[in-house]
């Protein structure tokens, strides 16, 4: 515009002309909208991590090395914070904990900067996983409520289906009642959802918590849904816990022989893809098979699950 025609114009009228330009120019440099993308080819690289972190950490390692140094020269900063995130959970599977908490509040960090709503709520359910799995279930409580509220506000059910099962998870040991609502919840969503992992997830707990309320019919239901259903290389950490966990239905109801065989099994899987937890978890279940036939198999059993735990500090799930 030039003065002539600033001057034709009354001056309230330029008065407001002037702040819609400003206001404008405002909103689109101060408030921009989240950022909400990844770009596509770190997705090819979290892919890679995600199929290779339990079968072949080293391959896993080394995909999310190169995929965290594009996402640098890329400037993605999502991409940066979902290798960052999958570094964690690589550290999660190690039972280093404390290496694990600092990649994921590095990744928040860094999708509180872009508003990745995603994001956020994925890194706050594993700092609650952190959290419950060193005991501190106060804390855990406060990530995951956290997700879940993220999650309602901006309806991403993914975020919310997963809040409920760590809430779940989380009440597991401590308020049966509220365990299984929250798992229930979380199973009305993922009906709703494309299958994922998170849906073997709640499968296996539905097992647990049968399983710990001796009512072993529903136990056993879930938990051998979730095997048939996990029976690739992508879901196999699940499908081993899973296994143990059937196991161990079966130990309790008196089928000894049937449990072996699983827990045979489970060991040789969890060994092919180097998951010490898991490993402990089979060697932990053949002792009790054979703590009153075979005291002297058992014992060699519970040693080679101690030996895992000194080398590993593994303390508890």
């Amino acid at each position: 515009m030039n003065l002539i025609f600033f001057n034709k114009l009354p001056k309230l009228k330029i008065t407001f002309l002037l702040i819609f330009i400003l206001v404008s120019s405002f909103n689109v440099q101060g408030f921009q909208q989240p950022n909400q993308i990844i770009d596509k080819e770190i997705l090819i690289y979290d892919s890679l991590v995600s199929r290779y972190r339990y079968f072949k950490p080293d391959s896993a390692l080394y995909f999310v090395k190169i995929g965290l140094q594009l996402a640098k020269n890329k400037k993605d900063i999502n991409g940066e914070a979902l290798m960052l995130n999958q570094m964690g959970i690589m550290d999660d599977n190690n039972n280093n904990y404390v290496a694990s908490k600092i990649k994921y509040l590095q990744a928040l960090q860094l999708y509180q900067k872009t508003g990745f709503i995603k994001g956020i709520s994925s890194v706050n359910i594993r700092l609650g996983v952190v959290e419950t799995r060193k005991g501190n279930y106060d804390r855990a409580a406060e990530y995951i409520l956290t997700s879940l509220k993220i999650s309602e506000q901006n309806n991403y059910q993914f975020g919310m289906m997963e809040s409920y099962l760590i809430l779940a998870e989380n009440y597991t040991s401590q308020k049966n009642n509220l365990a299984l609502s929250n798992l229930k919840k979380a199973e009305a969503i993922s009906k709703t959802l494309p299958f994922s992992n998170i849906t073997l997830n709640i499968y296996n707990l539905f097992g647990v918590i049968y399983r710990e309320a001796k009512k072993y019919p529903q136990a056993i239901f879930y938990l051998k849904k979730g095997i048939a259903a996990s029976n690739s290389l992508k879901y196999q950490g699940l499908n081993i816990t899973l296994t143990n966990n059937l196991a161990s239905v079966y130990t309790k109801t008196g089928r000894n022989k049937e449990s072996i065989v699983l827990l045979q099994n489970a060991l040789l899987k969890a060994r092919e893809i180097n998951n010490n937890l898991r490993e402990m978890e089979s060697l932990i279940g053949l002792a009790a098979n054979y703590k009153l036939t075979n005291p002297n198999a058992a014992l060699d059993y519970y040693q080679q699950a101690l030996n895992i735990a000194k080398e590993k500090t593994i303390h508890k799930r």
